[in-house]
């Protein structure tokens, strides 16, 4: 670029405080450069996670960083509308603190099947009540802010937001599996998006690990989504205890009242039958993400969602499995890792979405 095109274009930029200039670089021989790095308020973006359980909200800034973070848990007793409309409520108060106009979009990332060109929930399965169906999203927060709004799946945006942190470290293949209620997966190839002709959720979760096996929502059997979920261990480790197996939860619980986090803390204390059951369903997550690794070969997986987050045996277990089953491992060199931006894994890959659009299309 000549140098007379490259100073228009900075100057434009420093004009619309989207960079800013820094301190001049003394250590070079001759006339020190002028260093100039992007402004962190010039823009603002807002990235949403949508899951089955709860909505977490970020306002982030032009570097992805995170300057507000809301989470709201899913009532099931709450319309869907209502609860949209206490999250939009939220967010227009604390973006008042903030010029309007520095607002460049929202992204959302969220289960599915999602109708993308419509920006619309259709309907999931497992939502805490039925009225959480063809749910308008783009609509909802379009008509709020005057903005616009970018909608993917949850493991997409996740995967984009890990590809931010890593890529400048040289990893440009990464994978994001979320574990939770259900098993969602975003692939990232030499720095490209991969996704098929739709954005429906639920093609990973449905490679079968164990033919003949439990009974899958879908109608198949032996899904690894029907072996490896949260309602998979908590229905195994329930039948479990009706064949006669005892835990010391059922010392003060009863059988329909334990959850996952109960099993989950169970193992902590050395529980023999929640370390069996955790145990059991991690080495069967393990055999499915070997088998993602030794068609893709990334450089990197990510391991999020509920189950990483709450169980550190699962993690663990899945991974040693994983990499025990690796065609050729030394030669892979995969890394293992669970989410660099934590809990906001999602939320800020939505977020990442927007500035997405943007970069590529030019402001």
């Amino acid at each position: 670029m000549p140098r007379t095109t490259l100073a228009r274009n900075i100057k434009e930029l420093v004009d619309l405080e989207l960079v800013q200039q820094e301190n001049t670089d003394v250590t070079t021989v001759g006339r020190p450069p002028v260093l100039f790095s992007v402004n962190p308020d010039g823009v603002h973006m807002v990235g949403i996670e949508l899951s089955r359980s709860n909505i977490r909200v970020l306002i982030c800034n032009a570097l992805l960083e995170p300057v507000w973070v809301c989470d709201l848990a899913i009532d099931a007793k709450r319309n869907a509308l209502d609860v949209f409309r206490s999250v939009t409520g939220l967010l227009e108060e604390h973006l008042r603190e903030r010029p309007k106009e520095r607002l460049i979009g929202v992204g959302i990332g969220s289960v599915g099947p999602l109708d993308l060109e419509h920006g619309i929930l259709l309907n999931p399965s497992s939502f805490p009540n039925p009225t959480w169906q063809n749910i308008d999203l783009k609509d909802i927060f379009e008509s709020k802010f005057e903005t616009p709004v970018f909608i993917a799946n949850g493991a997409t945006t996740a995967v984009m937001g890990e590809h931010v942190i890593h890529a400048p470290r040289g990893v440009h293949s990464v994978i994001y599996i979320n574990i939770g209620v259900g098993i969602r997966c975003g692939i990232i190839a030499k720095d490209m998006l991969l996704s098929g002709d739709s954005d429906t959720e639920g093609a990973y979760g449905h490679m079968i690990v164990e033919p003949g096996g439990r009974p899958c929502h879908c109608g198949k059997f032996g899904c690894i989504e029907a072996i490896s979920t949260v309602p998979a261990i908590v229905n195994a480790f329930r039948s479990e205890i009706r064949k006669g197996r005892d835990s010391y939860l059922m010392s003060n619980m009863t059988l329909d009242s334990i959850t996952f986090k109960d099993i989950c803390i169970a193992a902590d204390n050395d529980d023999p039958l929640a370390v069996q059951v955790l145990q059991e369903a991690a080495n069967y997550m393990g055999i499915a993400i070997a088998n993602i690794v030794n068609i893709l070969h990334p450089q990197m997986v990510v391991l999020g969602g509920m189950i990483s987050d709450t169980s550190d045996l699962y993690y663990r277990e899945a991974v040693r499995t994983a990499q025990r089953m690796l065609y050729n491992p030394g030669h892979l060199r995969c890394a293992f890792r669970r989410p660099a931006w934590g809990h906001n894994a999602i939320a800020a890959g939505a977020a990442a979405l927007v500035l997405s659009h943007y970069l590529q299309k030019g402001v």
